[in-house]
């Protein structure tokens, strides 16, 4: 499969699950199903984004990343509890 289709549909299956409360504070998660159920293929990654961006050798981006790109970022703070 070309891996713009691959794209396309992971961007499809996360669109169709904006509203979904099931990944509240599971944002690589979220991803991650995009990518494998939007397909149905299976990907491998870490617990947390910082393993995940460990595992695959995640570099500084110097330009705006490409459409369909893993973008990891470090951020920190209070949630807000539902």
């Amino acid at each position: 499969m070309d891996h713009q289709r691959y794209i396309e549909n992971a961007i499809h299956w996360a669109r169709e699950h904006l509203e979904s409360t099931s990944y509240r504070f599971l944002c690589l998660a979220f991803v991650e199903d995009a990518y494998e159920a939007g397909n149905g293929i299976e990907i491998f990654g870490g617990d947390c984004a910082k393993e995940s961006a460990d595992l695959y050798e995640v570099q500084p981006a110097s330009t705006v990343p490409p459409r369909g790109a893993f973008v990891f970022y470090d951020c920190s703070g209070p949630l807000e509890q539902p």
